[in-house]
């Protein structure tokens, strides 16, 4: 493997013992995860279905998050991005392969969307008219496409990024920067419609058009959430020292930052949409999230009390200055709560159409751990064969010179 000039080799590699303990922990998380998974199977196979999906859909959109950022900076022509870009595009390969954890949703389709996956079709014309659409082939289909979409574009931009770690050829950039624009329409569309499979349809009666965005700003904030813990990770490791430095970390903070205002928007949108135009179809997906059929509050108003707390408020005053940006602790706590918020974020729309009661179960844990083990047991691979940086890439020294005045 070619080293940069720039830089010693100490800095461009994770060392193996990091490498290792990432992906022993990532390892174990998995087992204890499918150990939990077939207890609550065989417990609850309704409970545990549902809360696979949740958990699924958590890990698959930190991936998402990833190939967001990484199109996002090549849009945009950023240079100060290179530096937290390879961790980027070691989320977005877990993309390559994600569509393994969705095997397991095949054969619990019926459980986890029973709404519409079973036989209640019959005597409902607002259900019979979306049966077109909502029918299990068709849904397969769909799938598959939106994971072949995935797997492509994960790769062409992983793989071009490491060709140039090779070549040194300044023309990839350029050729990911023209792909980045189609790519960005079509991971968006993609999205959108997955978002409609895979979550609006487990109330089948709701519909909302904005849904799509909130679903893809929920994604890039949690990608940027994830991206910010392991570039700080790697800096504290004392890993890339000279490219990846506070600047970069105060950077990571302002869009984490930012794509929480706009995760906020998107929430408060659709909301008020809702409100405003006070169709009872739409209305009550948010009513029994708050109120009972008696008027009295549900179980579910503290998720959405803390969904609102943690995922808006908390992320935005704490990142509001500059120092929390710039300091360890500040951003570590904003990532991490943006992280925890995301998965509440999925749950609250998932469960509360399956159950009036808002509690969180053991049986829900299985459905987290496994995705999220097997997806840091997958950074910690490409950790131990990948350079942390994209060690040639031509804005290499706008990153590394990079100054937040």
């Amino acid at each position: 493997m070619n080293h940069s000039s720039h830089v010693g080799p100490d800095s461009e590699y994770v060392g193996k013992r990091l490498a290792g303990t990432v992906r022993i922990v990532g390892l174990a998380v998995f087992l204890i995860g499918l150990g939990l998974s077939i207890a609550a199977y065989l417990t609850d196979p309704d409970r545990f279905s549902r809360g696979y999906l949740v958990g699924f859909l958590w890990a698959l959109t930190l991936a998402l998050g990833g190939l967001a950022f990484v199109m996002l900076q090549h849009l945009t022509k950023a240079g100060w991005s290179v530096a937290p870009r390879r961790s980027a595009e070691w989320l977005a390969s877990a993309l390559q392969w994600s569509w393994v954890l969705a095997i397991p949703l095949i054969f619990l389709a019926g459980r986890a969307f029973s709404l519409w996956m079973g036989v209640h079709w019959q005597g409902d014309k607002d259900l019979a008219a979306k049966h077109g659409y909502l029918n299990v082939p068709f849904f397969a289909v769909r799938a598959v496409g939106y994971f072949a979409l995935w797997f492509f574009l994960a790769r062409v931009f992983v793989k071009t990024s490491r060709k140039q770690d090779e070549t040194g050829d300044p023309s990839l950039t350029t050729k990911m920067q023209v792909w980045s624009a189609p790519a960005a329409y079509f991971f968006a569309f993609s999205i959108t419609f997955a978002a409609f499979d895979w979550l609006m349809s487990t109330d089948p009666y709701w519909f909302s058009t904005i849904f799509g965005m909130y679903v893809i700003s929920g994604c890039i904030v949690s990608g940027v959430a994830a991206i910010a813990l392991m570039q700080i990770g790697f800096q504290r490791a004392r890993v890339m020292s000279r490219v990846s430095s506070i600047e970069h970390r105060h950077d990571l903070g302002k869009l984490l930052f930012g794509f929480t205002i706009f995760w906020a928007y998107m929430a408060f949108v659709q909301f008020f949409l809702i409100w405003y135009s006070n169709i009872p179809a739409e209305t009550e997906w948010y009513t029994h999230r708050w109120f009972t059929e008696a008027g009295l509050h549900s179980g579910w108003m503290p998720w959405s009390l803390a969904l609102m707390v943690l995922q808006f408020w908390v992320p935005f005053f704490l990142l509001l200055s500059r120092f929390p940006k710039r300091s360890y602790f500040g951003l570590t706590l904003g990532a991490i709560v943006v992280l925890v918020a995301h998965y509440i974020d999925i749950y609250w729309i998932v469960m509360p159409n399956f159950y009036t009661a808002g509690h969180f179960s053991w049986m829900d844990l299985g459905g987290v751990f496994v995705p999220a083990g097997a997806l840091v047991t997958w950074l910690g691979v490409r950790a131990a064969r990948d350079p942390v940086f994209p060690l040639k890439d031509p804005r290499l020294h706008e990153a590394m010179s990079l100054v937040n005045l």
